[in-house]
Order: structure tokens, then sequence, then C-alpha cells
């Protein structure tokens, strides 16, 4: 959970409004991540490298049925690792899960504005299939969907 908070006051500078990520509660977080989980239909992958985890990934049935049957909610890698692989891994892992479950075709959002998380999904494969926004401690950002077919 801690990975999670960290992944975004790190990423989200200056993108959502620093108020927010200097007051983001874990307790919060985790009683929103333990609700997802108990659905029965989305898993967690984690990275773990020394005792600790640097990574990890969820994935389950598509908040959007109408873009795709699966989805990519989280991936998040310590920026500590950034670009030595875990995130590919964490990724692999999620990817096999979602055909294994046929949650293909799966989608990934995430805010417009972290260009380097759009990259990243562009570099596996995403192709630009939407937008939409979320609102986030009342304040609306763009997201952006990309979606993938294999």
């Amino acid at each position: 959970m801690m990975l999670q908070i960290r992944g975004w006051k790190h990423s989200y500078q200056e993108i959502i409004d620093q108020s927010y990520l200097d007051n983001i509660c874990s307790k919060k977080r985790l009683e929103w991540r333990l609700q997802n989980m108990t659905k029965g239909d989305n898993w967690t992958f984690v990275i773990e490298h020394e005792g600790k985890i640097i990574g990890e990934c969820d994935v389950g049935s598509s908040r959007m049925p109408e873009l795709g049957k699966g989805e990519i909610f989280a991936l998040y890698v310590d920026k500590d690792h950034h670009r030595k692989g875990a995130g590919t891994m964490l990724w692999n892992a999620a990817v096999q899960k979602l055909a294994s479950e046929n949650l293909v075709p799966y989608i990934v959002l995430m805010l417009a504005e972290n260009l380097p998380a759009r990259a990243f999904y562009q570099h596996m494969g995403g192709v630009f299939c939407g937008q939409t926004q979320t609102a986030i401690d009342g304040k609306f950002y763009d997201e952006v969907i990309y979606k993938y077919t294999c």
C-alpha cells in the first residue's frame, strides 16, 4: 500500500493538487483496495526485491465493458527501480492473467498529464481509444484510455 502512495506522490507532482498528495490516507486507500479485491474478479501481482515490495499491479474485469472485458487498474514500480524491467515483468504477468480469464480486449486508464506512464503504455502496444475524466478530491482531471487486443 505504501508503494502506491509513494507512487502517487512521485508521479503526480504538479499534476494533482499538492495538498491532496500531502494528505493521502493509507487507511482509506487500503479500505478501497480491499473492497475491490473481495469482488473475486480482481488480482494483484507484486515484485519483491531484497525483502521489499518494489512493484505491484492490479487487474480485473473492466469498469468500462463497452471498451474492453479486462482492465489493468494500476501498475506501480518504486522510483528507485524504474527502467530496470520490473514494470515489464508486472505487465507480462497481468496480460497473461487477463488472457487466461478471457478478459481480452483490455484497457488502461491514466491521467492525461502523466506522460511517463503514457509512454510506457504506448510502448506496451496500447492504442488510444478514448478520453474521460475522474474526480480526485472534488477536482476533475482528464484521463486517456488505451486499448489492447492481444
